[in-house]
């Protein structure tokens, strides 16, 4: 008898320095909203590996689990979406509790695991180099294509690659090239993703066309025109004691 696909982890990282996020919950929850967090960080790693189902059923067993009342651990978990620590667009869309971290965790940590599946509707992250996620499943069960018809031919040919997607949320998306050209202009990955964030959270976001265009108002508007460092072109640019220092060694 096959042994059982083991999807799981046996282990997650911990930072030393908690997140604003984090401590937001502290404050307002104490010893024990840190505790109901880590234990949905242990649940969701330690089953499914990058998501956790949050109905009615599970909000129960997960608070007989930790041991507290269900609408304090209801309380926690909420105040937790809010802060972003969950994603709260596939809370709302399909009651799971994940995030790009926690997603991007188990896209690496299993890297030396064959036919890991993902499924698709759940997925913040581009998988597409993952090259050991080979059974990327859609919302019918089946490996995840795109039929594409052609004029030229009498059949459907299936088309397996599309752009690389970096962020994608109801009807918006960022592709990895045009987050790299709005790094470019010297906003910073992490400044992009809380502006991403804040429009994923933002509740009239179905209003916007263009994810591209809508980060870049918003990092403007919240970060300002972003200060490039001019490169050394040549010696004349190197600080006159960097020299000194540099000419005394030889």
């Amino acid at each position: 008898m096959a042994r059982p696909t083991k999807k799981g982890l046996e282990y997650f990282p911990l930072d030393c320095h908690m997140s604003d996020e984090v401590n937001l919950i502290i404050a307002d929850f104490g010893i024990e909203g840190y505790g109901v967090l880590i234990s949905m960080f242990q649940s969701i790693y330690g089953d499914k590996g990058y998501y956790t189902e949050w109905t009615t059923r599970e909000q129960k067993l997960f608070s007989r689990k930790v041991g507290l009342d269900n609408e304090i651990v209801i309380n926690i978990i909420n105040e937790c979406i809010e802060w972003g620590i969950f994603n709260k667009g596939k809370y709302e869309e399909l009651n799971i509790l994940t995030s790009r971290r926690i997603q991007d965790h188990y896209a690496t940590s299993t890297y030396k695991r064959t036919g890991v599946s993902m499924e698709e509707k759940y997925l913040l992250i581009d998988v597409s180099d993952k090259k050991h996620i080979n059974n990327l499943v859609s919302d019918d069960g089946n490996e995840a294509t795109t039929i594409v018809s052609d004029d030229k031919s009498t059949q459907s040919k299936v088309k397996y690659s599309k752009e690389k997607i970096y962020r994608k949320f109801k009807h918006l998306s960022l592709t990895i090239s045009e987050k790299d050209k709005i790094l470019e202009t010297g906003f910073t990955v992490t400044q992009l993703d809380n502006i991403l964030d804040s429009i994923e959270n933002y509740s009239k976001n179905k209003n916007y066309s263009s994810l591209n265009l809508t980060a870049r108002k918003w990092l403007k508007k919240e970060y300002g025109e972003p200060k490039k460092s001019e490169p050394l072109n040549d010696l004349t640019d190197i600080p006159q004691f960097v020299l000194d220092k540099l000419e005394g060694e030889q």
